[in-house]
């Protein structure tokens, strides 16, 4: 069914989408290049934190751990048990270059009923010496947040929107809200989790021997170690059993936990981050010198354009139009010779002379060249008089201006040489004949 809301939903998200492409297009090389020089020059510390946990797998210590099984009570403060001797090896996730893995975990365990009241105090005792207590336990926890709709349909149904909270939070949550349009936050997931697993974390006595008690620094087996870092689990109902366990502050695991935050993974090596920078750094390079490259031949394109839609058909912007906006008509080829001085030249002050004082011929056009005959003088048809030879002193003619006669030609006397040449000064076409 056509829904004007759909259109525009997908009309914004294809505007965000373009919007975005752009932003990477335009952002991605300068961004790549930051990244590739932070991890070019930035700290690796893989190699420190690598060292303390081997160091924790070489010298683990699990004497005095005997009494743990022995003389130690876990539970309600009203009906504390036993617990038995634990261990399993520690898992690690990611690059595993120069990591011991033979690491194993020793821990303390015991399964009690799922205390009964609201928030439960737990007894901790691992040997004779004074036990300590967690109050005020928190046995359960709920999540809730919106739900992003994801479907290749402008629309997600509510079993949909359920569908999608349950694939983020847990088979057991459960979404409450209306359908949601694609791309948009709708709606609320809540997730219920409930506490599985309680871990405290015991140290050595000062004083020596096998006497242990609580962690000064650490008061849970996670990271960040705070008193509500336990181990909870999605459920539709509470658990039947609590699973208690204690832990040495020196075991391989608790150290694990410090020195990678909680991720069992130590990271890149050093030499792994610099490739890795300075591939990002080339790519981003190259795609800013390639996004320049572009913007450049698009603004020279449009300014090509915005010239051409303007009439400017050359970088000199000519006009071939008259002053009216009459299109000038084309004229014929005018041949000029290579020697042939224009008139307003500083050599020549207008009057024929040059700025010595010394005649100059001036440029005479001619239809055709010449005929000469037997005595090397110039045979010129149409009315043309005949030219004769020129003598030359120096370099300079020394004769006067030529008359015109009626048909608009000059008159040429017995000293003047006949051109060699359809346009020229008579001055260049001194030579004997």
């Amino acid at each position: 069914m056509f829904s004007p809301c759909a259109v525009c939903q997908a009309a914004g998200n294809c505007v965000r989408m373009v919007i975005g492409c752009l932003c990477c297009i335009l952002l991605g090389g300068p961004v790549l290049f930051i990244v590739g020089i932070v991890l070019l020059v930035g700290d690796n510390n893989r190699a420190d934190y690598v060292q303390t946990y081997n160091n924790a797998v070489a010298n683990v210590d699990t004497s005095g751990m005997s009494a743990w099984s022995t003389a130690g009570t876990m539970g309600e403060t009203t009906s504390p048990a036993t617990f038995a001797m634990q261990s399993s090896p520690v898992e690690i996730h990611g690059d595993l270059d120069g990591i011991n893995m033979n690491g194993v975990s020793f821990y303390g365990q015991n399964s009690v009923a799922w205390p009964s009241s609201a928030t439960p105090s737990l007894t901790f005792s691992a040997t004779t010496s004074t036990p300590f207590t967690r109050n005020g336990v928190q046995k359960s926890t709920t999540y809730s947040e919106g739900v992003r709709c994801r479907s290749s349909f402008a629309t997600c149904s509510v079993s949909r929107m359920e569908d999608i909270c349950r694939d983020d939070a847990g088979p057991h949550a459960t979404y409450s809200g209306p359908s949601c349009f694609d791309g948009d936050r709708c709606g609320t997931c809540t997730n219920t989790q409930y506490l599985t697993t309680y871990c405290a974390v015991l140290q050595r006595n000062s004083g020596g021997g096998s006497a242990w008690v609580e962690s000064t620094h650490r008061k849970s087996c996670r990271y960040p170690f705070d008193v509500n870092a336990q181990f909870y689990d999605s459920a539709s109902t509470s658990p039947s059993n609590l699973q208690l366990q204690i832990y040495s502050d020196d075991d391989p695991l608790i150290v694990l936990e410090s020195v990678t935050f909680g991720t069992h993974d130590f990271g890149i090596t050093k030499a792994k981050q610099r490739r890795i920078g300075i591939i990002l750094l080339v790519i981003g390079i190259v795609m800013t010198v390639a996004v320049c490259v572009g913007l450049c031949a698009i603004g020279r394109m449009v300014s090509r354009n915005i010239h051409r839609s303007r009439g400017d058909g050359s970088p000199a912007s000519v006009n071939n139009n008259d002053v009216d906006g009459t299109p000038m008509q084309p004229q014929p080829y005018h041949h000029h010779h290579h020697n042939q001085f224009p008139s307003n030249q500083p050599y020549n002050n207008n009057n024929g002379t040059t700025a010595q004082g010394i005649p100059v011929a001036p440029v005479m056009t001619y239809d055709a060249q010449p005929n000469y005959n037997n005595n090397g003088y110039g045979n010129y048809n149409n009315g043309m008089p005949q030219q004769q030879h020129q003598h030359v002193v120096g370099g300079q003619y020394y004769e006067q201006q030529p008359q015109h006669n009626g048909y608009g030609q000059p008159n040429y006397n017995q000293h003047q040489a006949p051109p060699t040449n359809h346009h020229y000064p008579a001055a260049n076409a001194a030579k004997n004949y």
